[in-house]
């Protein structure tokens, strides 16, 4: 049985080491205070998407309905609530100045979310979900907002409008409901999902290895 603190830190290391992952290759590194805000806003994130999320469940009758609600409700939600925590905790901070930015966010709210979702998947059904959660779960929060960070650093760059945003928002929400709804059907191979999820990580890091040249 695993105790508060294993399970805390089995979510939060990962965590930590992903964001590391992905910031360092900002050429210009963000402050670790507005890191830790970003981070900790994700985490805070959970709260509302699980009220949002509840009234939800009563329609998770059979598996027609969960792929429908997958689509429709869950990328929505969560993207949603990750895109609002980015813009909250950092957007108007004038350590936000260049296009990458948002990606570096987006990325440190979205696996903040991720540890907390992860503590409560482990708390749960145990460590036997832990690493698969702390690798793959993690890696998805991650690449699926930096879609919408990549539109939300333009718009603070002004390069590009508020309606692009709500683009890059849905295109996230897309992808993460469809990678949802691929490893929500038992029948199917991982694979499907795995190859979705490698092609929007690979993309979001070119953009950010591109942006650190």
């Amino acid at each position: 049985m695993l105790n508060a603190l294993s399970i805390g830190l089995l979510s939060l290391v990962p965590g930590i080491l992903w964001v590391w992952y992905f910031v360092r290759h900002d050429r210009h590194r963000e402050p670790t205070a507005m890191l830790a805000r970003a981070f900790v806003a994700g985490m805070i994130a959970v709260v509302p998407a699980a009220l949002l999320e509840r009234p939800l469940y009563p329609f998770f009758s059979d598996e027609q309905s969960v792929r429908v609600m997958g689509l429709l409700a869950i990328g929505l939600i969560e993207e949603g609530v990750k895109l609002s925590a980015v813009y909250v905790a950092v957007f108007h901070s004038e350590h936000f100045d260049e296009p990458i930015d948002g990606i570096v966010y987006a990325v440190s709210a979205a696996l903040g979310f991720a540890v907390v979702e992860n503590a409560v998947y482990t708390l749960a059904f145990g460590r036997q979900v832990a690493l698969m959660r702390a690798v793959i779960t993690s890696l998805a929060h991650a690449s699926f907002a930096g879609v919408f960070g990549m539109y939300l650093g333009w718009y603070k760059a002004r390069t590009a409008r508020a309606r692009d945003v709500f683009k890059g928002f849905l295109l996230a929400a897309g992808l993460h409901a469809t990678y949802d709804l691929l490893v929500s059907r038992p029948r199917l191979s991982a694979w499907p999902a795995l190859l979705l999820l490698y092609a929007v990580y690979r993309y979001v890091l070119s953009r950010l290895q591109r942006a650190g040249l």
